[in-house]
């Protein structure tokens, strides 16, 4: 019995090795068709290259100039909701000074309050998921 374990153990290896090499002398034959088809396209690729670039160093600048600016912005942010108690009076407050936020909502609330996540959407706050719930044995981490 142990013969013939050893034996399809043998087989199995034996048929890993071929695979690679196969695959290895494949890779080393196409590799001489993808450098021609690179360079025949080098054209476009240097100036996708260079507007990416470009695109990227504008980003940068942008990030780099945040403090250098006159104009302060402020990100808020608010997590762990909706809950009857605070959601309603902030999204009043928000609305009567016409002011963008971001709520990270946890999904048991989220079942809990429905419309006070869609009323909040409406309004044009960012909602984001912030997780099912902080206590791991109340379901999901992570709702989709």
């Amino acid at each position: 019995m142990k013969f013939i374990i050893i034996k399809r153990k043998n087989i199995i290896i034996t048929l890993v090795f071929f695979i690679v090499v196969f695959a290895i002398i494949f890779l080393l034959l196409n590799f001489k068709n993808i450098s021609a088809d690179k360079n025949s396209n080098i054209d476009n690729s240097n100036k996708s290259i260079q507007t990416s670039t470009n695109e990227l160093e504008d980003f940068y600048s942008k990030i780099q100039n945040l403090t250098n600016q006159k104009e302060k912005i402020a990100y808020l942010t608010f997590d762990d909701g909706p809950t009857l108690k605070s959601t309603s009076k902030i999204l009043d407050i928000l609305n009567e000074e016409n002011v963008k936020a971001s709520f990270f909502v946890i999904g048991k609330h989220v079942k809990e309050h429905p419309e006070l996540v869609k009323r909040a959407y409406e309004e044009g706050h960012y909602i984001a998921n912030h997780g099912y719930s902080h206590n791991i044995r109340d379901g999901p981490l992570i709702i989709i």
